[in-house]
C-alpha cells in the first residue's frame, strides 16, 4: 500500500504510485506467474532440492509433460499409445500466474492419481487465492508461505506478497497412502516456522522434504 500510493493519500501525499500515473496492475500482476516476476527463485529451490532435477512446466505441457507423457506413438490399429519416461529425480514444476492457478490444480490433480510416483512443486504468487487455496491443501504433502523479502535473492520485498510453495511427494504403497498429515510433516512445518522466526537457514530443513517419503 505505500509503494502502490494508498498509504500516503491519506496524508495527501499524491506523489507516489498509481497518483503519479503508475499502473495499478503493475503492483498486482495476476498475468505473471512466479518465475515470471523472480526467475531466480528456481535457483533457490534448487539449493534444497539437492541432486534433484528441476523441470519447468509451460502451459501447454501441464496438459502433457505435466501427466508425465513423455512422448506418444501409434499402433497398427490406429491407437494412440502414450508413453511415459520421467526419471525420479525429475521434479516437474508448476508456476502458473495467479488468475490461471485453478486451471492448473485441476491438471495436477489428474497427473497425481494418473502417475502416483512423481513429483511436483507449486509455486504461486498469494493472489486471486480463492481460486485455488481449498484444492492445494488437499492436493499438496507440504504447503509453506516464503515471505517478500525473507530470501532476498529468491523473492525480494518487490513482489509485495508472499510465495505460496506446494510440495507433492509420491504417493506411498500402503497406508497412510500420502504424508499430508503424518507426524514427519508435521514436524518439520513447525521446524521451519522456528526457524524463520531465528532468521537461521532454512535449506537444510527443506532439503528433508524430498526424503521424506522414502523414510516412511
Amino acid at each position: 500500500m505505500i509503494v502502490q500510493g494508498t498509504d500516503g493519500l491519506s496524508r495527501g501525499d499524491l506523489d507516489a504510485g498509481v497518483m503519479r500515473g503508475d499502473s495499478m496492475l503493475a503492483f498486482v500482476p495476476l498475468h505473471l506467474g512466479a518465475l515470471d516476476r523472480s526467475p531466480t527463485v528456481l535457483v533457490w529451490v534448487q539449493e534444497w532440492s539437492q541432486d534433484l532435477l528441476l523441470r519447468p512446466l509451460s502451459p501447454t505441457e501441464w496438459f502433457t509433460l505435466g501427466h508425465g507423457i513423455t512422448s506418444y506413438t501409434v499402433n497398427s490399429d490406429g491407437v494412440t499409445i502414450l508413453h511415459s519416461a520421467i526419471s525420479p529425480h525429475v521434479v516437474l514444476v508448476w508456476s502458473p500466474p495467479p488468475t490461471a492457478a485453478g486451471a492448473a490444480l485441476v491438471e495436477l490433480s489428474l497427473a497425481r492419481h494418473k502417475r502416483p510416483h512423481l513429483k511436483h512443486l507449486f509455486l504461486c504468487p498469494r493472489l486471486f487465492t480463492h481460486t485455488r487455496r481449498k484444492k492445494l491443501y488437499k492436493l499438496a504433502d507440504f504447503v509453506f508461505f516464503l515471505p517478500s523479502g525473507r530470501t532476498p535473492h529468491a523473492w525480494p520485498t518487490s513482489t509485495f506478497e508472499p510465495l505460496v510453495v506446494g510440495v507433492l511427494l509420491p504417493l506411498l504403497d500402503s497406508p497412510p497412502w500420502c504424508l499430508r498429515q503424518s507426524p514427519a510433516v508435521l514436524q518439520l512445518k513447525s521446524n521451519l516456522r522456528a526457524c524463520w522466526a531465528s532468521a537461521a537457514d532454512d535449506r537444510v530443513l527443506l532439503s528433508r522434504l524430498w526424503r521424506l517419503s522414502e523414510l516412511t
